[in-house]
């Protein structure tokens, strides 16, 4: 287990260091072309090879059974981490999908050569997944102004009166930086919160700079969001998942501030596949079986195998249900509460929620619904 919390520290200070000098003070080499393949993290081992029954068969104990009488609020899950709020699932999620995503065609059966995949996302914690490549080069993205992102639909039914879906088009496409942001309601919420902090920041410098240009504004907010987002990585996310003292034996105090100890991993190098598609997939074992959006609405799963019937599950791509504006208080301490509990993620160990036993399938695929059977993708 040690080894293993390493690795995942390693690998995100690494990416983390490119562009966190100015934020956190980290030290660290950088490179001035990010790449955009993808390498491993250990290039001397051999490829693992397993028999395709016996994968099966050990899929088939991870995924847990569906429960008939799920446990009542309020009491005791055995499954429940009480020390990782739910909501670290989903950012957890976030930064996966600010990292990395290679550009295979939706086949989850065809083996592929990891040195022919292209990452579509900077290697890097630099919130590429909501801003791409700015207001120019990605229009779609932004009002008219070229400084704020565009913002969904008003939802209610939560203590936030400002929850907004995420913006969508005529078809109900959400139009953002990473389109998997869209998959369920919980990470896309987080995803449409980004977008309203990055949209606050820009009205706080444009009455306290009216003299600025849009490019100014613009760049000088997502520098700001930026540097936020990785502070919360640095310093709330990453020691409550792997631990204070495994923090510590990678990121280390100097006089100048901090530094990263890279054992593993430089960040000159490409991301490695065994973090995208394997040591960073700890946190499918912390995805509830049910959960509660906000007190107006009853727990539901992920997934629940019916698609195309909004409310009745978190899956998203389509416009959520005006009434799943999300309590964060229910997720993650602190802050405005609606008197509900914050709900727990669940244990990291070798059991799967039944839920991910029901993933929607690509069009073109006849992969399993399982996620435990399913082959990785980043």
């Amino acid at each position: 287990m040690k080894k293993f919390t390493s690795a995942i520290t390693t690998c995100v200070l690494a990416m983390s260091a490119v562009s966190v000098s100015s934020a956190s003070g980290v030290s660290a080499a950088t490179c001035a072309t990010p790449s955009s393949g993808y390498g491993r993290l250990f290039p001397n081992l051999a490829a693992a090879s397993f028999d395709s029954t016996a994968l099966r068969s050990l899929a088939s104990k991870i995924m847990a059974p569906a429960e008939t009488n799920p446990t009542p609020e309020g009491e005791v899950d055995a499954e429940e981490n009480y020390a990782l709020p739910a909501g670290y699932t989903y950012f957890g999620q976030f930064i996966d999908h600010d990292l990395t995503n290679d550009d295979r065609p939706n086949d989850l059966t065809t083996p592929i050569a990891i040195t022919s995949l292209v990452n579509g996302r900077t290697p890097q914690l630099d919130l590429d997944s909501l801003y791409l490549a700015g207001p120019i080069a990605a229009p779609q993205l932004y009002n008219a102004d070229q400084m704020h992102l565009l913002t969904g639909a008003i939802l209610t039914g939560s203590t936030d009166t400002n929850s907004r879906d995420l913006p969508r088009d005529a078809k109900g496409k959400a139009l953002i930086g990473d389109a998997r942001n869209d998959e369920n309601r919980i990470v896309a919420g987080i995803h449409s919160m980004f977008i309203r902090f990055h949209n606050q920041i820009v009205d706080q410098l444009v009455a306290a700079h009216s003299q600025w240009t849009a490019a100014q504004v613009f760049t000088e907010a997502r520098t700001q969001v930026t540097h936020v987002y990785q502070d919360l990585i640095l310093q709330d996310y990453l020691p409550r998942v792997v631990g204070r003292k495994t923090m510590d034996s990678v990121l280390r105090s100097t006089p100048d501030g901090n530094s990263t100890q890279l054992k593993y991993y430089t960040n000159c190098a490409q991301m490695p596949v065994e973090f995208s598609v394997a040591a960073f997939r700890f946190g499918h074992s912390m995805v509830r079986g049910l959960y509660r959006v906000n007190t107006s609405t009853n727990r539901v799963p992920v997934f629940s195998g019916s698609f195309g019937s909004p409310g009745i599950d978190l899956v998203g791509f389509s416009p959520s249900p005006t009434n799943f504006a999300i309590d964060w208080s229910l997720f993650l301490p602190g802050g405005k509460t609606s008197g509900g509990a914050v709900q727990a993620s669940y244990k990291i160990d070798a059991s799967i929620t039944n839920s991910l036993s029901l993933l929607p399938l690509p069009v073109s695929s006849a992969a399993p619904a399982a996620l435990a059977v399913r082959p990785p993708m980043c």
